[in-house]
């Protein structure tokens, strides 16, 4: 598990460090970033989720949702609920895998959300529908797509794309089976312990199979784009597809106004003096084998659900990992 989280927290805290150094003009200061401010950095979505149509005061808790969400009060009638006559062909999406006519649509909303989501209730299941307008969003969905089968193939329990399509008036969605977690039941001992024997299990899967670093083709954190061309060297694949690009890219996001003939000059040397380092302590681990990974493994993206009954004591549950950006690392 520490694999799957190395390229995403050493990343981001190396990413604020460069940024107290760049400002104070002394290289030094990455040492005494504080990880508490990795929280302030912005992943910036693709395309800005449209304007809700319920107000947030119109929300409400979900105890059944894909993570932690706010849910809007449940509607038969789509158009009600924000959605275009374009969107419509979503519905013939739905009818195409025979699970009967639609009850319900429920629009389910994320801290930082860079999509539109909904649960939508058919006769006999109900799917999790991602929809995004931005030109590029058939991309973004096809690498999620990607990703959530090879976590599958590996062992891993994520909900299931069930299709992928493009909008008429532009923008794509993706379905994917719903999947009941309860809120905040991640934190449970018991859920913690099984979510560590299904990522354990998931890195350990076939390992004669995966001899190179990479993925085929890029794939989307955030507002990131990462380029997963493959290698046979984690040093060098970390260091310059992972570590350099987010180093660099948070060169766009220091306040222009201070220091600002010396930002440039302090911020290559910061970036450069990094990755240096980085990839020697990389090189001293000796021989990596590729694993597939999340990559964005943290609490949001982690949930479970109850395996046993519900007053079972103790409790038991079942590890759910989603909104992957997967690798092999």
């Amino acid at each position: 598990a520490s694999l799957d989280m190395l390229s995403q927290t050493f990343g981001t805290l190396l990413l604020i460090a460069v940024g107290i150094a760049a400002l104070s003009g002394h290289a030094s200061a990455c040492a005494h970033a504080s990880p508490a401010s990795c929280f302030t950095v912005s992943r910036t979505p693709i395309a800005p989720s449209p304007r809700p149509p319920h107000s947030i005061s119109s929300l409400r808790p979900s105890r059944t949702a894909q993570g932690w969400t706010m849910t809007s009060p449940t509607s038969s009638r789509p158009d009600s609920e924000g959605w275009t006559v374009g969107d419509l062909s979503i519905y013939g999406a739905l009818r195409n895998l025979r699970t009967g006519g639609v009850q319900g649509t429920q629009e389910v909303r994320f801290p930082g959300q860079t999509n539109r989501n909904y649960k939508i209730a058919c006769e006999d299941c109900a799917f999790f529908v991602k929809i995004n307008r931005h030109v590029r969003a058939t991309e973004m969905f096809e690498r999620e797509w990607q990703s959530l089968k090879a976590l599958r193939f590996a062992g891993a329990y994520t909900p299931g794309p069930q299709r992928l399509g493009d909008l008429p008036d532009g923008g794509s969605y993706l379905i994917m089976e719903w999947v009941e977690m309860e809120d905040f039941a991640v934190f449970e001992p018991a859920a913690q312990a099984a979510l560590g024997r299904m990522v354990a299990g998931m890195h350990g899967n076939q390992p004669e199979r995966h001899q190179f670093f990479g993925f085929g083709f890029p794939t989307t954190l955030g507002g990131f784009t990462f380029d997963n061309s493959f290698s046979d060297d984690w040093a060098e694949f970390f260091v310059e597809t992972r570590l350099r690009t987010a180093l660099l890219e948070a060169g766009r996001f220091f306040p222009l106004h201070t220091a600002r003939a010396a930002l440039p000059f302090a911020h290559h040397h910061a970036v450069e003096a990094i990755c240096t380092k980085a990839r020697a302590t990389l090189e001293k681990l000796g021989p990596i084998r590729p694993s597939i990974l999340h990559g964005d493994l943290c609490l949001g993206n982690a949930g479970a659900i109850r395996a046993g009954e519900v007053d079972e004591e103790p409790p038991q549950f079942r590890a759910v990992l989603h909104d992957p950006a997967s690798f092999y690392g």
